[in-house]
């Protein structure tokens, strides 16, 4: 396993991955898996905003979608 942050990599056993987590390194598995993020982890506002902006339009998308979904239903049910 290895524990990274920053410019810092250690290889590390599953008995010392609670310790480097709550260090703030994050820790993948022998395969490039992430296995835990490292604790204290911060997002600059920015990108928050971004996407949250990003989410909000992609709700509007699946209420729209659905909408047609249930239009095309009804449709379905006339015709049958």
């Amino acid at each position: 396993m290895l524990a990274i942050k920053e410019n810092r990599q250690y290889t590390i056993t599953e008995v010392d991955v609670q310790s480097f987590v709550s260090d703030g390194y994050d820790v993948y598995d022998d395969n490039g898996n992430l296995v835990a993020y490292g604790v204290g982890k911060t997002v600059p506002f920015d990108k928050y905003a971004k996407l949250m902006a990003q989410n909000e339009k992609l709700q509007d998308e699946i209420i729209e979608l659905r909408e047609q979904v249930k239009a095309l239903e009804k449709k379905g049910a006339k015709k049958g």
